[in-house]
């Protein structure tokens, strides 16, 4: 059962996570995409399915049950508490206020187009390349054994960009942005893509907010079915999965179940027990061996043959009961390589850095949007918020790394739809300047009354 003293630290880590936010709702200034918004809601959600579990007797783990439930996750709620502090400190340092107010409610960035200067087909072509891009190298993608270790595990992170493509079209034109949405959501489907089932209607909400349906009830309503399909896609996924990690289930088609299949759509929230089971049982310090072992993750074994780290080290050190011998990531909370490292200082330290970057990317993404008047800087950013919950869940170099993966994606769209624009300019220049009288000025041909710019 929960205790008053899990009560007691899920009430400090609402207080120091959420009250900025809860602050700002409550003066009417809600804005998720703001580093007080989306992460901090996914920091203290992680730690509510514990609490639900612990409350109906069990664990979500059964390494955990090794464990006094009384006091198990006490200590952790209060240090991912203090943590609050701390990233809020980071945002405050980067030079973003807490506390929004009037002239800080970027409505007004919704009136931008994308691009400025593209037409909608343009962009909308545009945007099918690329898709047809990513497509056909996730389908050749040799995603298996050896392949992946020599870097086309990249491929599968580009093509996660994939995810904002509606979002980046429908901001240019909302009629060719709905286009876009019914050629990229089968095409996820059928790639059992769970993650993007979800991403896509997670993009247009924080971009968004209360405003969605006001802007389309058509897309609200398609965004409400893409959630209700998730469960199909998560299916899917986990049969694959299972064929390709146990070779039992040739032999049986019916396994995994239906319900076992749903379970998996949480497969994932039971990071935060990992950190508890990490800090009753870690006696050293790895001083910053952890956070290394992190950043060679991303490293190609074809760049660094002789990487020292595997699949396994995580769960087969900490997760005893828990382990089974297959090629996957077992969730790590975001707090878990700071402490290992250097204990409650590194979280806090940890999390005040991550509160800088949130603060930083943000800051610079709004100020280029309104001096540009295009959308596409704050899209740009909109990668990093989207993967707030993969954050704390995952290994944090893995989830800079997808971030990346999504910003690509959105700046080689950008990037392409630029030269044609710059393409389609020259030609109207040059056909204005040949249209023009003989002796008349420079400046006629650029419409400026006669004027040259000179």
């Amino acid at each position: 059962m929960v205790t008053l003293l899990d009560l007691a630290g899920l009430a400090f880590c609402g207080l120091t996570w959420l009250s900025p936010l809860c602050w700002n709702a409550w003066r009417g200034r809600l804005l998720l995409l703001h580093p007080i918004g989306f992460f901090p809601l996914m920091m203290v959600y992680m730690v509510i399915p514990p609490l639900v579990s612990k409350f109906q007797g069990e664990s979500l783990l059964l390494t955990a049950q090794r464990f006094d439930p009384e006091w198990f996750l006490v200590g952790p709620l209060f240090i991912l508490g203090l943590t609050g502090l701390f990233y809020h400190l980071g945002v405050k340092l980067a030079g973003v206020p807490l506390s929004l107010g009037p002239e800080e409610r970027v409505d007004s960035y919704r009136e931008f187009k994308t691009r400025d200067g593209v037409s909608p087909l343009a962009f909308l072509l545009v945007s099918l390349v690329v898709f047809a891009g990513l497509l056909g190298g996730r389908l050749a993608e040799p995603y298996t054994g050896m392949h992946v270790s020599l870097g086309f595990w990249w491929l599968h992170i580009l093509f996660k960009s994939s995810q904002l493509l509606p979002l980046l079209v429908f901001q240019q034109d909302r009629r060719k942005g709905l286009w876009m949405l019914l050629v990229v959501m089968p095409a996820l489907l059928l790639l059992r893509s769970k993650a993007a089932f979800l991403y896509i209607p997670l993009a247009f909400f924080l971009f968004y907010q209360e405003k969605l349906f006001k802007i389309s009830k058509f897309l609200t309503l398609t965004m409400v079915g893409m959630i209700s399909l998730t469960p199909l896609a998560v299916y899917l996924y986990t049969v694959d999965f299972a064929r390709e990690m146990r070779p039992d289930v040739l032999a049986n088609p019916e396994v995994p179940t239906w319900s076992e299949s749903l379970e998996r759509i949480t497969h994932r929230e039971y990071a935060f027990e990992s950190f508890a089971i990490v800090y009753h049982t870690e006696d050293r310090l790895y001083l910053g061996e952890k956070t290394y072992y992190n950043l060679l993750l991303c490293l190609p074994s074809a760049i660094f043959r002789d990487k020292p780290v595997t699949f396994y080290d995580f769960p087969s050190q900490y997760l005893a009961l828990d382990y089974h011998a297959y090629e996957m990531h077992y969730a790590q909370h975001l707090l878990t390589p700071f402490y290992q490292d250097f204990g409650v200082l590194g979280d806090c330290l940890g999390l005040m850095a991550m509160g800088l970057l949130y603060g930083l990317s943000y800051r610079g993404a709004l100020r280029a949007t309104f001096r540009r008047r295009e959308t596409w800087p704050l899209l740009v950013y909109l990668c990093l918020a989207l993967n707030s919950k993969y954050l704390t869940e995952s290994k944090l170099f893995n989830s800079l790394v997808d971030s990346l993966g999504l910003a690509c994606g959105v700046l080689l769209v950008v990037g392409l739809s630029s030269l044609f624009r710059r393409q389609i300019k020259e030609t109207v220049v040059t056909g204005a300047r040949a249209a023009a009288p003989l002796g008349s000025k420079p400046g006629w041909a650029m419409g400026n009354g006669g004027k040259s710019r000179g």
